[in-house]
């Protein structure tokens, strides 16, 4: 039977040894293998069941098949299509920073020797390296044993075109210990040409290197050398193993100025360098020496045992550092470095110090984990005065305790000093502490620093910097410097600011954000101040970048007269890395002052740019630009209206270097013609002197030097002369003052320009000294002073003043329209003024009951309580003036005719009385009242008396604006019936300007009037003119004040216009007209002057915002319009009046003269009036309203006469034809055309000459200067003589011919005496002389008696024929009007007769004469009336 086989069991754990099937004691529970077990069992197999054989073999299979791969895919990279895969993957990638390597070509092995062809390195602006090829032999896999093994590194050439740019990296990074723990081989290192490209250093430099290094634990071996194309020669040998006892250090420099080393380290010298020594690990000595140019630059002592170093000796830094702070290391420093090193770590302890400072150091630095330990730093200035007069300093010390990784350091420090002073800037009481703490970002390092005081800035600034604090913190985090906010306060400012940096590129940016509020400045006022700015450090350089506002809130009373009010300024400031001041973009407004933009910068060395322009209501638009140094400054300055107290226009003022000092010119336009200065200030060498080459102002020249004293005053005379005047202005020094005496007197000056003026006789004398308390002495005498018709007869003033402290005394007579005469005398002291006046105008009296007093009272002037005492009647005036202004003014029982005193001949009769007050503060709206009663109003004149009335006026103005208290009230009796009355409401707008808002203030209400005519008409205020009759009136008015709206009528059927100038007068007037809207229309207006008549019709607009537009057409038929002693004359055809707002005024017309009489008379001189180019620095220009009538009416005239024109007076009798045509302005009317003589005669010395030819041209020059050609002629004794004037007639020219011809003096002796020379009397020969030498200098013999006329200053002077009833031979006859209507004359010939004529005109046609004499008396009337 056949065996059956045996089963075969598993293996199990428990098959190991045979032992295991023995009986066995119970082993004791393993917890980990019962927990399996359980594992085990939940997933259906048990451990014994796993065959791990088997697993083992896979896992090995594996394994091998991984390294296998791993082989061939090695293998397969360093095949050539490998490699070029590598090749193409290399160059795709690009780093965050923007850094990118490509490479051409590789041939060889990767992992051993091979060559890389056109290797470039890039950036962000593309490549900055490049070399044709590298060999690099290397072992890759020793890495892995952290050996770096490279065998040979060669390239015969790396270019570096430039420094790279890339991106900043926000990633913190991972430096690395600078000695790390590696094993490092370079056996061959050789770059034949390391060129360096000029972007790089500035120029193109080629180095060549060769060299191993060897970096082992326990061993190091550095063999390098380097030699440029320059010619520096470096080589360097470090050969180190402490096991082997084996220290050999050798290096060796020589650098020539212009080298590659010399331009890294920024010397200008060529140094050498070498250090060397003998000896082994535990003992070695030696030394290093550096030598710059012929000078020693360091020499220290260096010995190492086993791993200490030990550095002694001195160094001389001064001679490569520059600033004022390289005396600190003068004469040497001397150096004590104790340095242990042990496997990558330093512990140190160094003591530099000099003569000035002394700075001691200890700690640790681990070169291996780049880390600091504890290394204190403490420095203290020991000499603060080497620094120069200007430093000093006192306990100045800093002390710095440093812990932690190289790029996050703990930092504590502590910097004070009690006293710091850096050229006038003192520091008290600095203090600054702070512990630093180390967080996830980086090192935190507090801020807090204190100073008691910072002076010395600027007396306005450092008031600002008491008890100043900062308080904040830094942040360090990986190079790279922030702040949370930084506070900076002081008692007076506050600003905040951040700080942002990066260490590594040495940049630094600081933001900050100060404000300052109620800051005084001096001549200024209080300002508040903000700003903004970016302070960069870049590399040690500082700029800085910046915006500022400034809103003053006081201004000084002189400044703010300039800007009208508190102004604002804005801008942008800058300050550059090359130390470049900008302003950029400033600009500013005030009331009155607008500067619309400066731009300007001041480099170090003094260049400056400057570009502003300006616009000032006061002066116009300004523009100025400057250039050139602060020592040699050149400018240009434009004004278009300065005001400097007088008128002036385009102003330039031109301010340029010279080798001397500087050359000022300036030219421009006044009132008083062009003005012109031409000065060199010369400051170069010692005095200071003023060449005032010539300044001319006015006509009046003033030249001299002026050189500057010891004392500090300028000496020097200035001669003054031109148009009449002359004179000299001393400057001297007086007890180190500056004094100025001017002395000068004039006769007949004329002063040039728009402002005409003439002065007959003047002296001045004036003594000024310029002390803390001016004093100044002056006495100006006037006489004969002319300007349009104002006529200075004589005039005085004294002022004496001292400081603020003086008197004033004053006296003028003269004529303005009527004559007067005024006497001032008054005194002024600080915020007060007194003076008291008294005088007269046109007769009438006037005086101050006591003298005046104005008293400034805060920032008010008040005027005390004055009475202005007339003939009849009184003024008191009161007030206060200034920001808040208030006046008041009571009229008892004040006689109108006083209205006189500034228009004469106004014929005003009655009385007023009543109260005005009116009261503002600032520009605001006013509140005003006006409560007035006029008593027994009339006018008067020679002819007519208007029919009195009495007028209750009442007028308020209030700031509500509401037409219940704005409002005129207004009534009219004539006695004691209500004869007129006017109600108007007004509702002033609220614009701002409460002029404005008046003219266009809403008006409502109406007045009616039926009453004598010359109470309205004397509303226009024209003198010697009168309207009478009645006339009725009603209208109702609305809209605006300035564009009115009215409704209603007027009318009148009997009226009479007189003119008293010319004779005018106008009968029977009859109109009738109507008011719709805006305008009044004149539906028709008739009249009748002489045998003549006028009448017309049109419109006149009341709307004052379109310039009053008008229409009116007049017709005239031998209108008799001008009958008086000079001119009398008729006129027929038509005028046109029309005024637009686009075309202006225009007078048009057609006339012809069927009738002209005119009497020739010739005036000695002419009147000149008021200086009104002149007015105060301050005060406000008088502008025209742009809503006025038109001031220059246009005039397009034709006139025609055939004859009839009779012209007559100075021995002329005429008759004459025209035709002209008259064109220009009513202010400056042109005439062309020509006047021709149809027959006339001539009466010269007692000859009549018949007039043969005659004719005036006008051609459109000035009126009164025609050009004449006029022949005469008549018989003496067979003799024709004639008489020719030519010419124009302000400059005519008078010859006389004969016929048969006889010599010049021949005729004029038979024309004068009717003798022959040679017969004459030796007064009639000196008088015949005379005659011939006039004609000769081309006077004007016309009037003969009219040069002595002029000169007695008489008004009529006149030969008359002899008188057999009264016993009167031929006589001279001299006159004077002692009033307008008093006329007196006194005759007398050569036999003794004598009388005295007085005439007293009631009316233009009556007179009352009354004669005296050796021949009687009598009186007698003389009617006269031309017809």
């Amino acid at each position: 039977m056949a065996k059956k086989p045996s089963e075969k069991k598993p293996l199990r754990l428990t098959d190991d040894a045979p032992e295991a099937n023995l009986p066995q004691e119970a082993a004791p529970a393993d917890p980990v293998r019962e927990t399996a077990e359980k594992v085990a069992r939940k997933a259906g197999f048990r451990l014994e069941d796993i065959h791990w054989g088997r697993i083992f073999r896979r896992l090995m299979v594996i394994l091998g098949g991984l390294l296998l791969l791993l082989t061939v895919l090695l293998a397969a990279l360093n095949t050539p299509p490998g490699r070029r895969l590598l090749v193409e993957f290399a160059t795709g990638i690009k780093l965050n920073s923007g850094l990118q390597i490509e490479i051409g070509e590789i041939d060889g092995s990767l992992y051993g020797e091979m060559t890389l062809h056109d290797v470039k390195i890039k950036d962000l602006k593309g490549v900055f390296i490049q070399s044709p090829a590298i060999h690099l032999d290397w072992r890759p896999f020793g890495y892995l044993n952290k050996h770096v093994d490279i065998r040979d590194f060669s390239t015969p050439k790396i270019e570096v075109l430039r420094q790279p740019v890339l991106n900043p990296s926000d990633t913190p990074k991972d430096n690395g210990p600078l000695l790390p723990d590696l094993n490092i081989d370079v056996n061959h290192l050789k770059v034949d040409a390391l060129v360096l490209d000029a972007p790089v250093m500035g120029e193109a430099h080629t180095i060549a290197l060769n060299g191993q290094l060897h970096l082992r634990d326990k061993r190091l071996k550095i063999d390098a050398a380097a030699i440029s194309e320059k010619g520096d020669h470096a080589k360097v040998l470090i050969d180190a193993e402490p096991d082997k006892n084996q220290l050999d250090i050798s290096a060796d420099l020589d650098a020539p100025a212009d080298g590659v080393a010399a331009k890294l380290l920024g010397f200008d010298k060529a140094f050498t360098a070498d250090i060397g020594g003998k000896g082994t690990w535990k003992q070695w000595n030696g030394r290093a020496v550096c030598d710059f140019g012929p000078d020693n630059l360091l020499n220290l002592n260096v010995t190492a045992q086993s791993g200490t170093f030990h550095i002694t000796g001195a160094t001389h830094p001064d001679l490569i550092l520059a600033g004022d702070t390289a005396v600190l290391f003068k004469p040497a420093v001397t150096i004590d470095l104790t340095s242990k090193m042990k496997d990558r770590v330093f512990d140190n302890v160094l003591a530099l110090y000099t003569d000035a400072l002394r700075i001691d150091a200890k700690g640790t630095v681990d070169l291996g984990k780049n880390h600091f330990r504890k290394l204190e730093v403490h420095a203290r200035l020991l000499k603060p005065d080497v620094l120069g007069q200007d430093f000093t300093a006192s306990d100045l010390h800093a002390d710095l305790i440093v812990d932690g990784d190289f790029n996050k350091p703990r930092i504590d420090y502590d910097l004070a000093a009690k006293r710091f002073d850096l050229a006038g800037i003192k520091l008290n009481g600095f203090s600054a502490k702070g512990k630093s703490r180390i967080t996830d970002d980086g090192v935190i390092v507090p801020v807090n620093a204190q100073l008691t005081s910072l002076t010395g800035i600027a007396a306005q600034v450092d008031p600002l910097l008491t008890h100043l604090k900062l308080d904040g913190e830094v942040r360090l985090n990986d190079g790279k410097l922030t702040s949370n906010t930084i506070r900076v306060s002081s008692d007076r400012v506050k600003a905040t600011g951040t700080v942002s940096g990066n260490l590594k590129d040495n940049l630094f940016l600081a933001k900050v954000k100060a404000n300052l509020n109620n800051y005084a400045v001096d001549g200024v006022g209080t300002v508040n101040v903000a700003t903004t700015a970016d302070v960069k450090l870049n590399k040690g350089k500082v700029s800085v970048a910046g915006t500022a506002n400034a809103q003053t809130t006081k201004l000084e009373d002189g400044l703010k007269g300039f800007l009208g009010g508190n102004a604002k300024l804005s801008g942008a400031y800058a300050y550059t890395e090359s130390g470049v001041v900008i302003l950029r973009n400033l600009s500013g407004k005030s009331p009155d002052f607008t500067l619309i933009s400066a731009n300007g910068s001041l480099a170090p060395n003094g260049t400056i740019s400057l570009n502003a322009k300006a616009n000032s209501a006061k002066y116009g638009p300004l523009d100025a630009t400057a250039s050139g140094t602060l020592d040699h400054p050149n400018a240009i300055i434009h004004a278009a209206n300065p005001d400097l107290g007088v008128k002036m226009v385009d102003v330039t003022a031109r301010l340029s270097s010279t080798p001397q000092g500087f050359a000022l010119l300036a030219d421009g336009g006044s009132a008083y013609g062009p003005f012109s200065a031409d000065a060199l200030v010369m400051t170069e060498g010692k005095p200071l002197r003023i060449d005032i080459h010539k300044a001319t102002f006015a006509g009046v020249d003033a030249a001299g030097l002026l050189t500057q004293s010891d004392a500090g005053p300028f000496t020097g005379t200035l001669a003054i002369s031109g148009s009449g005047l002359k004179g000299t202005a001393l400057l001297s020094a007086q007890n180190g003052d500056q004094a100025v005496a001017v002395n000068a007197t004039g006769n007949a000056v004329n002063i040039p320009g728009d402002m005409k003026i003439y002065v007959g006789r003047t002296i001045v004398t004036a003594n000024i000294v310029l002390h803390d308390q001016m004093s100044l002495n002056a006495d100006v005498q006037m006489a004969d002073m002319r300007y349009q018709d104002f006529v200075l007869a004589t005039g005085r003033a004294k002022i004496q003043m001292t400081g603020e402290h003086g008197t004033l005394q004053a006296v003028a007579t003269g004529k303005k329209d009527v004559p007067f005469n005024l006497a001032v005398n008054g005194t002024i002291a600080p915020d007060t003024y007194t003076f008291a006046a008294q005088g007269s105008a046109n007769d009438i009296p006037f005086r101050l009951n006591h003298p005046a007093v104005i008293r400034k009272n805060g920032a008010d002037w008040v005027l005390q309580p004055v009475k202005i005492v007339m003939a009849q009647g009184d003024i008191d005036l009161s007030g206060r003036f200034g920001e808040n202004m208030k006046a008041q003014a009571r009229l008892n029982n004040l006689d109108l005719s006083l209205a006189n005193m500034v228009q004469k001949d106004l014929g005003l009769t009655g009385t007023a009385d009543g109260a005005i007050d009116f009261s503002q503060t600032g520009n605001g709206f006013p509140t005003a009242r006006a409560n007035l009663k006029i008593s027994h109003f009339s006018r008067a004149s020679a002819a007519v008396v208007s029919t009195p009335v009495d007028i209750a006026l009442d007028a308020r103005l209030d700031p509500d604006r509401s037409p219940t208290n704005n409002y005129v009230h207004a009534i009219i009796r004539q006695g004691g019936t209500v004869v007129g009355r006017a109600q108007l409401a007004l509702a002033p707008a609220n614009g701002g300007d409460w002029i404005a808002d008046i003219n266009s203030a809403g008006v409502s209400g109406g007045g009616r009037y039926n009453g004598p005519a010359g109470m309205p008409f004397s509303l226009a205020g024209l003198p010697r003119q009168q309207l009478s009759g009645a006339v009725a009136l009603a209208a109702d008015i609305s809209g605006r004040l300035n564009d009115p709206h009215l409704n209603g009528v007027v009318k009148a059927s009997s009226l009479t216009y007189d003119n008293e100038n010319i004779g005018t007068r106008i009968t029977n007037i009859a109109l009738d007209g109507r008011f719709t809207n805006d305008r009044l229309e004149l539906t028709s207006f008739t009249g009748r002057a002489g045998e003549g008549t006028v009448k017309g019709n049109g419109w006149v607009s009341l709307a004052a915002a379109q310039k009053f537009p008008m229409l009116i057409h007049v017709e005239m038929a031998n209108a008799r319009l001008a009958r008086s002693d000079a001119i009398n004359s008729t006129v027929s055809g038509t005028i046109d009046i029309t005024n637009s707002e686009a075309d202006g005024g225009l007078i048009k017309g057609d006339l012809r003269l069927p009738q002209l009489k005119y009497v020739v008379t010739k005036q000695g001189a002419a009147e000149v009036a008021v200086l009104d180019g002149v007015r105060r620095k301050g005060d406000d220009a008088i502008t025209k309203s742009d809503i006025a009538l038109p001031a220059f009416w246009r005039l397009n005239i034709s006139a025609r006469a055939d004859n009839q024109i009779f012209v007559s007076g100075m021995g002329l009798e005429s008759e004459w034809s025209a035709r002209l045509r008259v064109t220009g302005t009513t202010k400056d009317p042109r005439i062309v055309g020509d006047m021709k003589v149809v027959r006339g005669n001539y009466t010269f010395a007692g000859r009549s000459f018949d007039i043969d030819t005659g004719t005036i041209t006008f051609d459109g020059g000035p009126v009164t200067d025609p050009e004449i050609n006029l022949t005469a002629s008549a018989t003496v004794q067979d003799v024709e003589g004639i008489i020719k004037v030519t010419g124009s007639a302000e400059r005519p020219s008078i010859a006389f011919s004969s016929t048969p011809a006889l010599p010049q003096d021949e005729i004029l002796s038979r024309m004068l005496f009717g003798e022959s020379v040679a017969n004459i009397s030796p007064t009639e020969a000196l008088q015949l002389a005379s005659a011939v030498n006039g004609l000769n200098g081309g006077s004007d013999y016309l009037n003969p008696l009219g040069a002595l006329q002029s000169a007695t200053g008489i008004d009529r002077l006149r030969v008359i024929g002899a008188d057999t009833a009264t016993g009167r031979g031929t006589s001279v006859a001299a006159g004077k009007y002692l009033t307008n209507n008093v006329y007196v004359e006194i005759v007398t010939d050569a036999k003794g007769f004598t009388a005295t004529q007085l005439e007293v005109a009631l009316s233009r046609s009556l007179s009352i004469l009354s004669t005296t004499g050796n021949a009687g008396t009598g009186a007698s009337v003389r009617y006269s009336k031309d017809y």
